[in-house]
């Protein structure tokens, strides 16, 4: 076949695929590879036996220079199936791409990965070479011998993401832990640090109250507050809930809401009491001051309501984060404690911190290596003027 034949072939296959990936795409999965920066991987498998690859910064504030993309085919004989990508090398923002058996390290600026992959892709706006900003893309991979691609011909655990390289401080992004066994064909990310539970325990009664904080993606707090059940359990009525803040100023404005929110007061250190028996006077008002904010919760005696477990939501137009309660103390008001065979006569006033999370360490990630193209290039030597030759006298004989 004339080669402008095979190539006129080559984009017509590409462009259809792209333009018909919506309705042609039978699986797709979404691997999250990298701690701070994250970057998302999504491969969708079409049906015509093409693989779209898509690489997306999902940090949402400050997107990485994606530089390289590196991975592992699960079956080594699919390097002598002639392996492509659209766009082609150098006709957009894939400026490099090769395979070979696990020999697939470095980028043309000398960043290098740790070991060696079957496939990799370079990135930039700057032909051969990673220079230039990219921050998202997307490329079909296929066959130019016709062997169809799966999902299941790319190794998920052997994937790897090259960011930010080119200043000599690149990182090398890898998939989170089991990213790619999710049944679903989706990776939920790290575990979720956007909680915080606080239990809170009377050791004479041995009643127990869990707390617990959850940051919603739209800046709200989620409180829920539970206690055991069970015929024998230990409980009691909620009346009210106490809490501190990091930020004060973010008390002005704050709202709660949930069903069983009877009143709120927001004043910083100057919070022990919200009505009708639901207060936090005595030993623990003592030992550690007024609150900066109080949420009643249901009303006064067992009666009307009977509330062991509740939920509602704090929310300021500012947002709110675990930040804001990491540290910082909460109490709890309860009526009616006891179990139903004693008559429940006893009342508590419990308090409990939502600790500080450690930093953990990024294990999903690491600095990527130099080779010497990224030495530093000995200084340019400035031209030195060259000295006007000395006039000669000849002697003509």
């Amino acid at each position: 076949m004339p080669q402008t034949s095979r190539l006129r072939t080559l984009i017509q296959r590409c462009q259809t695929a792209i333009g018909s990936a919506a309705h042609d795409i039978t699986r797709e999965v979404t691997v999250n590879l990298g701690c701070e920066p994250s970057v998302t991987v999504i491969i969708s498998e079409v049906a015509d036996g093409t693989l779209i690859i898509r690489l997306e910064d999902i940090d949402g504030v400050a997107p990485s220079d994606l530089d390289g993309f590196f991975f592992d085919l699960a079956d080594e004989a699919l390097l002598d199936a002639d392996l492509t990508v659209f766009p082609f090398v150098n006709t957009g923002d894939i400026t490099g791409f090769g395979s070979g058996d696990d020999d697939q390290t470095t980028l043309s600026n000398g960043a290098m990965v740790a070991e060696g992959y079957d496939v990799s892709l370079q990135f930039g706006t700057v032909p051969d070479s990673t220079e230039g900003s990219v921050e998202g893309l997307g490329f079909t991979l296929y066959s130019d011998s016709g062997v169809p691609l799966t999902l299941e011909d790319i190794d998920l655990e052997k994937l790897a993401v090259v960011v930010d390289s080119d200043g000599g401080e690149g990182k090398v992004l890898l998939p989170h832990d089991g990213a790619a066994v999710a049944e679903d064909g989706t990776d939920p990310g790290p575990e979720d640090d956007g909680l915080c539970e606080i239990t809170m325990t009377d050791p004479k009664s041995g009643l127990e109250v869990t707390v617990t904080l959850t940051e919603l993606a739209d800046g709200d707090m989620q409180v829920d507050i539970a206690m055991p059940d069970g015929s024998d359990a230990v409980i009691g009525d909620l009346r009210g809930f106490f809490f501190n803040i990091e930020d004060q100023s973010k008390l002005d404005d704050m709202t709660a809401t949930g069903a069983d929110v009877t009143d709120s007061q927001f004043a910083a250190d100057d919070v022990k009491d919200v009505g009708n028996g639901a207060n936090i006077k005595g030993e623990i008002v003592n030992e550690y001051g007024a609150f900066d904010g109080g949420i009643e919760i249901g009303t006064q005696g067992a009666s009307e309501d009977d509330i062991q477990s509740t939920s509602f939501i704090l929310s300021h137009p500012d947002g709110l984060s675990l930040d804001d309660f990491d540290g910082q103390a909460f109490a709890l008001r309860l009526t009616s404690v006891g179990t139903d065979d004693d008559g429940r006569e006893g009342s508590l006033k419990l308090v409990g911190f939502c600790e500080p999370k450690p930093p953990v360490e990024c294990e999903d990630e690491y600095d990527a290596f130099y080779t010497s193209v990224m030495a530093a290039a000995p200084a340019e030597e400035e031209p030195v003027a060259e000295e006007p030759a000395e006039d000669l006298e000849l002697d003509l004989v």
